[in-house]
């Protein structure tokens, strides 16, 4: 009688062990799918959008900035400095830098376009991405040509501000 009883508990130990381990299973997927859904459903939006290069902007700053890869694409390494994201917005699809060059809505140059060429150089190009209505730089864009790099760079705000200060005072 004691050895069923035994085995009756060891049995349903593991019957409750494995409804645990099934019920945060399901807690999983369940925390995992509306994901899947809101990454297919802006895939969807993305497909039906007939002008890519028609966009908003919105940067994502650092609260540590850093300099670190991001990812690479047809032989370009992309680089953030001071960015933790860069997000483009077509209407109410938001996406991101990474995902619209490589699903190829947009190519850099397309990119640079609404850009403005600050310096050229022997060894790179800098581009600025400036906020339309105010004209306040965002962040640059340094291409660097000999290196096939990328550089999206945040626009140091205290620089900016002293640059502001010494126009006016002349």
């Amino acid at each position: 009688m004691k050895k069923n009883r035994g085995i009756i508990r060891s049995i349903t130990s593991k019957v409750w062990l494995i409804s645990i381990l099934f019920l945060f299973l399901l807690v999983l997927l369940g925390f995992s799918f509306p994901n899947y859904l809101f990454q297919l459903q802006t895939r969807e939006r993305l497909l039906k959008i007939k002008d890519y290069t028609e966009y908003k902007l919105n940067v994502v700053e650092q609260v540590r900035p850093e300099f670190k890869k991001r990812f690479s694409f047809n032989g370009i390494d992309y680089y953030y400095d001071g960015i933790e994201e860069v997000n483009i917005m077509y209407g109410s699809t938001k996406t991101t830098f990474e995902n619209v060059l490589m699903r190829e809505y947009l190519s850099l140059d397309d990119f640079l376009m609404k850009a403005t060429n600050e310096n050229d150089s022997e060894e790179e190009t800098v581009y600025a991405y400036r906020d339309r209505p105010s004209k306040d730089v965002i962040f640059y864009i340094i291409k660097k040509k000999n290196a096939n790099e990328v550089i999206l760079r945040m626009n140091d705000k205290d620089s900016q501000d002293e640059t502001k200060e010494e126009t006016q005072q002349e």
